[in-house]
């Protein structure tokens, strides 16, 4: 395997990074709840929600987890769930909240509501890393090469 796409930050420093996808997380609710009114919100007020998230192998719940943690408390997670679909019928039914990347935004039903989130930390970046200690192919050279002409983030 030449190069790999991940959610960045990594810390590992045998490979070298290209950040190519930036984008904010958003709160996402029922535009019946509570807090849909809102325009913006501070990781403090979601102390007392339910949280829907991706499972543990999603790198999302682990930034959503540890977030609320620096703010001082453990969400309260009513579910976790592979299942895009799921989390939005559970959204649907004003079940709980949610906070994923901005560009799913589109994909959302009208009848749920994203919210800003004051937090800079509370953001999405995909990179792509190769590892360091191996000689990278002219293929290879090539792709990255037409990534960092043609995206902004650099990383």
């Amino acid at each position: 395997l030449n190069m790999g796409i991940t959610v960045l930050p990594t810390n590992n420093k045998n490979f070298d990074i290209f950040s190519f996808s930036e984008e904010k997380l958003k709160l996402v609710v029922h535009k019946n709840h509570a807090l849909s009114k809102k325009t913006k919100i501070d990781i403090e007020d979601l102390q007392e929600q339910e949280f829907i998230l991706f499972n543990s192998d999603f790198y999302l719940n682990d930034k959503i987890k540890n977030t609320c943690r620096n703010y001082g408390f453990n969400p309260n997670i009513i579910f976790e769930t592979t299942q895009w679909s799921f989390i939005e019928e559970m959204l649907l039914n004003n079940l709980g909240i949610c906070i994923l990347p901005e560009g799913i935004l589109g994909l959302l039903d009208n009848n749920l509501q994203a919210i800003d989130i004051n937090e800079p930390s509370m953001k999405w970046e995909l990179g792509i890393i190769w590892r360091k200690d191996i000689i990278v192919d002219s293929l290879t050279k090539n792709w990255i090469k037409f990534l960092q002409e043609n995206f902004l983030i650099n990383y």
